[in-house]
């Protein structure tokens, strides 16, 4: 009876810890892509002196089930401000399904504007509907705000790094 009260209290203790850190090891998907989208930018304006509005892949609302990810290869490059796909944009993740959804926005350079972007990083790993994201934005007029997010239209308070601006912690 006694090694039977002692498991319980130890199945009690590690079974939210253990989901925690599941939770937290496909968090690392959004910061990781994220990332590697973020340089990709910057890859794409140094080639084009432009940077890239994308599309949001994957489609759907996001959800703690992985979804395909479902991108077809367009120009590489169309027009600065034209959209290109992500694997155009040079963006493919190695595995076909991903727990988050990846967009990016961008302004072009004209007279009072400058080239800037925005990329968003959203998803609900916990299936609790409440939102988690990742943006990261530019600030080249270095007015202290960068764009909005894409996804929630989120502003953009800290530039040049990503961070999370949702209450939602998965």
């Amino acid at each position: 009876m006694i090694v039977t009260a002692i498991l319980a209290i130890l199945a009690a203790i590690a079974i939210p810890l253990y989901n925690n850190y599941i939770l937290r090891t496909k968090q690392a998907e959004a910061y990781t892509l994220g990332h590697v989208i973020k340089t990709q930018q910057w890859a794409y304006w140094a080639r084009f002196d432009c940077f890239a509005e994308t599309e949001s892949l994957p489609a759907g609302l996001p959800s703690g089930v992985p979804r395909i990810w479902a991108s077809v290869a367009t120009t590489p490059f169309v027009a600065c401000g034209a959209a290109v796909s992500m694997e155009s944009f040079g963006f493919r993740p190695a595995q076909n399904r991903v727990y988050y959804t990846y967009e990016c926005d961008a302004t072009i350079a004209s007279p009072g504007v400058t080239d800037d972007f925005v990329c968003s990083v959203t998803g609900d790993i916990d299936a609790d509907t409440n939102i988690f994201e990742l943006i990261f934005c530019t600030d080249h007029d270095v007015d202290g705000v960068g764009m909005p997010s894409p996804a929630t239209g989120q502003a953009c308070n800290v530039t040049f790094q990503y961070h999370r601006v949702s209450a939602g912690i998965f």
